[in-house]
């Protein structure tokens, strides 16, 4: 297995210097990000931390090495029937392993046997063949980035410059050429970072059912304990009483005011109000992209530009459906994309898709309905990594 280790601690430069100590100078970086860990009541007062992913300086010649002794002139039909072989052997263990107590490794080991499983499938699947030829390695990345939902022309793309890129003798590596390629993601990923700034004044849109309202309140709840800052909720979601309701709870667990507004001059009057808040969050009525008349009123609320309005979408939606939502909604000034049940989804290019494909940046994942812990703020990495995944982490170390 490859050794790929994450070490956490409170800044960067302390995260550096432990990968320099146990790993040596010349250790490869393989990505940063920020993370917050669930000390605190709820999770609220949670310190963030810097976790750096790393692997050894000749983590890649390793590789390179297994990866020679597996070469062999087996036919493509003896390919297909050990992929078949493979296959049952993935299910078996699956089956196995429901029943084990696996304790603090169960996540992990599940993850790592989902990912092989993922490969698998990917490499057996009948994917459309590009008009080159591609090397080996490239193909099998080719495969899996399709299989976990990012379009057929964006992977060839990428693989395609990965190509050019790399000497003839890097091509030979799978993981050498994902790591590049992972790199390559994050140079095309647009994101926002978190909501930021003296006077926030946000509205969330997007279809019906995607957490829209329980986002809200996961953002709401971060602004309010773990910044500081003084937060006051509107609603114009009046299709839904329920909906209304749930908002109105959050707010007063929160101890927040809550406005609820029937007009676009029912919404001015409620922001001159809260002026002297620091951020106003804005919850919207689930709207669907093929009624004319509510995507009329949604224009007539913000087709000003005067607020940042971000598309919520649920990424365990069809490609087809969200292009549509995206290319509809897109008709009113839209800051970001902000996707939700990443926790439900299994095909996440999805999310990339969309991004690269409107020009709209990224702003948040969510990953579960805990409130406020299942959020995070989207980064580079963190597509790169929903898109081709790391190798199982095989240890951790923490300042």
């Amino acid at each position: 297995m490859m050794k790929v280790r994450r070490f956490e601690a409170q800044g960067l430069r302390e995260a550096l210097q432990q990968v320099k100590t146990e790993l040596g100078p010349q250790a490869i970086i393989l990505s940063t990000r920020e993370i917050r860990k669930s000390d605190g009541a709820f999770g609220l007062f949670a310190r963030p931390l810097v976790e750096v992913t790393a692997a050894p300086p000749d983590a890649f010649e390793k590789v390179k090495e297994r990866e020679e002794e597996k070469k062999g002139g087996r036919s493509e039909r003896a390919l297909r029937a050990s992929l078949g072989i493979l296959k049952e052997e993935v299910a078996s263990l699956r089956e196995e392993m429901k029943g084990l107590p696996l304790g603090g490794d169960g996540p992990a080991l599940r993850r790592e046997l989902e990912e092989l499983r993922n490969l698998i499938l990917a490499l057996g699947e009948p994917f459309p063949e590009p008009k080159g030829k591609l090397p080996p390695a490239l193909e099998v990345l080719r495969r899996q980035m399709i299989f976990r939902g990012l379009s057929p022309e964006k992977a060839l793309r990428l693989l395609e410059r990965a190509k050019a890129e790399l000497p003839p003798s890097k091509l030979e590596s799978t993981f050498y050429v994902k790591i590049y390629c992972a790199r390559l993601l994050m140079g095309e990923t647009k994101v926002t970072g978190p909501l930021r700034g003296g006077r926030i004044r946000a509205a969330f849109t997007g279809p019906t059912g995607v957490g829209k309202t329980t986002t809200i309140a996961k953002l709401a709840a971060g602004l309010t304990f773990r910044e500081g800052k003084r937060v006051a909720l509107v609603t114009v979601d009046t299709f839904r009483i329920a909906a209304i309701e749930q908002l109105r709870i959050y707010a007063r667990l929160m101890r927040l005011p809550v406005e609820v507004v029937f007009s676009p001059g029912e919404l001015e009057a409620a922001l001159r109000k809260h002026q002297e808040a620091d951020a106003i969050l804005i919850d919207t009525a689930g709207r669907s992209q093929r009624d004319e008349a509510q995507m009329a009123e949604l224009k007539d609320f913000f087709g000003n530009g005067r607020l940042d309005c971000h598309l919520v979408l649920s990424a365990a939606t069809g490609p087809e459906d969200l292009s549509q939502v995206v290319e509809r909604f897109g008709e009113i000034p839209l800051k970001s994309l902000l996707f939700t049940k990443l926790d439900e989804a299994n095909r996440f290019g999805v999310v990339l898709n969309q991004s690269l494909s409107s020009g709209i940046p990224l702003s948040y994942f969510t990953t579960g309905q805990r409130v406020p812990e299942d959020i995070e703020v989207a980064t580079p990495e963190r597509v790169a990594d929903l898109v081709l995944p790391l190798p199982p982490v095989e240890e951790k170390s923490r300042a």
